[in-house]
């Protein structure tokens, strides 16, 4: 440990096998850097089970400037969006509408859940995002997710390690 530097506690994940839809509207599953995420109303407690919340795969996406969560969920949730907020982003789907939101995000570790917090995200206005029979993960990004923890990914080993500074209590 250097002095003055702040500790970081390191979590690790595996891969996790998770679904990838496709142009054709089939979906395929892929092994990628994912933690199993609960997503609720940024407003509500997280320890009470009682209130909506959606469970999905999270990919952990160093390349996402902003963590990306389906449209449907967050109706699904009840969470409001800001519907002025609806803008254009470019990024690997290309040229997508995003209206901005605020959530609150836990993530699952071996059989708790670790809380995470009020996260900012964009949800797309596009098919995929409004459907919930289409299979498509949250995209945990630069932006609401690796802005709160160091990431170690180690694609060799199909591992990846999450660190907080400060640790995980």
């Amino acid at each position: 440990m250097t002095p003055g530097k702040p500790v970081v506690e390191w979590v690790p994940f595996d891969y996790r096998s998770v679904p990838l839809p496709t142009e054709d509207a089939e979906v395929r599953r892929v092994s990628r850097p994912a933690v199993f995420v609960r997503v609720r109303r940024h407003d509500q407690n997280p320890w009470v089970r009682t209130l909506p919340n959606v469970q999905l795969d999270g990919i952990v996406d160093s390349g996402a400037d902003m963590s990306v969560v389906p449209l449907w969920e967050l109706r699904h949730i009840g969470a409001t969006f800001d519907e002025g907020s609806r803008r254009s982003v470019y990024g690997v789907a290309g040229n997508l509408h995003v209206y901005d939101a605020k959530i609150g995000l836990g993530i699952k570790r071996d059989r708790s859940w670790l809380d995470v917090g009020t996260v900012d995200v964009c949800a797309p206005d596009t098919k995929w995002s409004r459907d919930p029979s289409i299979a498509w993960p949250f995209v945990l990004g630069l932006g609401g997710f690796f802005d709160r923890f160091d990431v170690c990914i180690s694609h060799s080993r199909k591992e990846f390690w999450l660190g907080k500074i400060g640790g995980w209590a």
